[in-house]
């Protein structure tokens, strides 16, 4: 043989060129004739990101106020008049109980009932209902739930080799529960009734039927702050003497709790994790023959590439 001659032409092959091919995509890898040995590189796809947390829970209402007492009965005051010795004398009046305040959603007390008294006994004159307690404040709502976590990259294949996708992102943490409602207003006492008079005129001791009867008015009722909170107490009778006393106001009912505030949004989740990329040098390969290359998502790359030979 002659000095100088290739080594190609002494075995009667052409030397294949290098050369490299780039998948961003899937697809297929067909081996160049003549090559049996490549190198592969690549990453799988990023990670997704994390999802964001879940609102949190509205505050809870507070309950209804509680219904207000109701307002005494009014009592009766006599006037008598002597037509022997002139004597005049006024008697005392009768007073009605208050009635108790409702707590919660519970309904207030009734009043109590006017009653009748001679001269010279004055107590006074009746009292009107207490005013229902406000209602217990809500509870503050509960937080929301943690977001899930992010999808794992899809991974990139080739060649019976493998290039993993990138972590998911951490879920978002959820969102703050919102504050509680505050309780509702109590309802208000009733007004207590008035006292009336009556008058009575003895003949030289001799008692007879009054002359002259004024009714007590009645009182009026509370404030009412329903619907939803307790009811209000009844008003007192007034005293039965000529049934000269004013009934007692009616209590007023209990408001509603209000509503909670409604919580805070969640947070969103963190990014995922880019893949890590990899390599295999000398992998063997079959001249001519096809081979699927798959690409992870998002951003996977194959790339594949062979030296001369």
């Amino acid at each position: 043989m002659p000095a100088g001659t290739p080594k190609i032409a002494m075995f009667g092959r052409s030397l294949v060129a290098g050369g490299c091919q780039t998948f961003n995509t899937s697809g297929t890898f067909t081996v160049p004739v003549g090559v049996t040995k490549v190198s592969i590189s690549g990453n799988g796809g990023a990670g997704g990101a994390g999802n964001a947390g879940n609102p949190g829970n509205s505050g809870n209402s507070g309950t209804g106020g509680g219904g207000g007492g109701g307002g005494g009965g009014g009592g009766s005051l006599l006037f008598s008049w002597n037509k022997c010795n002139q004597a005049y004398c006024p008697a005392g009046r009768g007073i009605g109980n208050n009635g108790s305040p409702g707590s919660s959603v519970s309904g207030g007390g009734n009043g109590g009932a006017g009653g009748s008294y001679e001269c010279p006994s004055d107590p006074g004159k009746a009292v009107p209902g207490s005013s229902g307690n406000p209602g217990n404040v809500g509870s503050k709502g509960n937080s929301g739930n943690a977001g899930t976590t992010g999808n794992t990259g899809g991974s990139s294949t080739g060649l019976c080799k493998t290039f993993l996708g990138g972590a998911g992102g951490a879920g978002g943490n959820g969102g703050a529960g919102g504050n509680a409602g505050n309780g509702g207003t109590g309802g208000g006492g009733g007004n207590a009734g008035n006292f009336g008079t009556y008058y009575l005129t003895y003949p030289c001791q001799q008692p007879g039927p009054p002359t002259k009867i004024t009714p007590g008015n009645p009182g009026n009722a509370g404030t009412s702050y329903g619907p939803g909170g307790g009811a209000g107490g009844n008003g007192g009778n007034g005293t039965t003497s000529y049934t000269c006393g004013g009934k007692g106001g009616a209590g007023g009912s209990g408001g509603a709790g209000n509503s909670g505030n409604a919580g805070g949004a969640g947070n969103p989740g963190s990014a995922g994790t880019p893949a890590t990329p990899g390599a295999f040098n000398c992998v063997s390969v079959t001249p001519g023959s096809s081979y699927p290359i798959v690409v992870g998502s998002p951003g996977g790359q194959v790339k594949i590439s062979w030296n001369p030979q």
